[in-house]
């Protein structure tokens, strides 16, 4: 049975287990591991739940995904040659797209919505005044005619009177 300890074993299985689509079980059968021992949890857990296998598979990992996905700067760069493009076969729609995928990347359609207004208002003794005359004669007209029960609701008199 292989040693997992030997470097030799941890990149077999990381490279194998990456290549096959992530399948722990062939890639333990093809670094020389037992079907059975392949199969069992516990083998799994000896050989995946070792550091040095995590640490490999990340890497291999890591390394396809820096080949397979484009960066911000990689998209930005495509967008920016196809908006700019003299060439005949990209056509007006494909340079507008360019541009507006661009234009959000840099979030220049974006508008500041910050409405939170973090500043408190100071009023003059005449404005305080009026505020609170106003206030009073508001709460008296919402009182004016109406019953207020226990539970909060508001009837009309007028209304409840038929």
């Amino acid at each position: 049975m292989p040693d997992i300890r030997d470097d030799n074993v941890v990149e077999l299985v990381a490279s194998t287990y990456c290549a096959n689509g992530l399948n722990k079980t062939q890639a333990m059968i093809s670094a020389g591991y037992s079907e059975c021992y392949s199969d069992s949890g516990d083998g799994q857990a000896s050989v995946y739940g070792n550091e040095r296998v995590m640490a490999a598979i990340a890497v291999i990992i890591g390394e396809k995904k820096a080949k397979t996905v484009a960066t911000r700067a990689m998209r930005q760069e495509f967008w920016t040659n196809t908006m700019n493009s003299t060439d005949h076969k990209v056509n007006m729609g494909d340079k507008l797209r360019a541009s507006e995928l661009l234009g959000k990347s840099e979030a220049d359609f974006t508008d500041n919505l910050n409405t939170k207004d973090t500043t408190v208002p100071t009023f003059t003794d005449e404005e305080e005044q009026a505020l609170e005359a106003s206030a009073s004669v508001f709460k008296l007209s919402l009182v004016k005619g109406a019953d207020v029960p226990s539970d909060g609701r508001t009837e009309n008199k007028a209304n409840s009177a038929s």
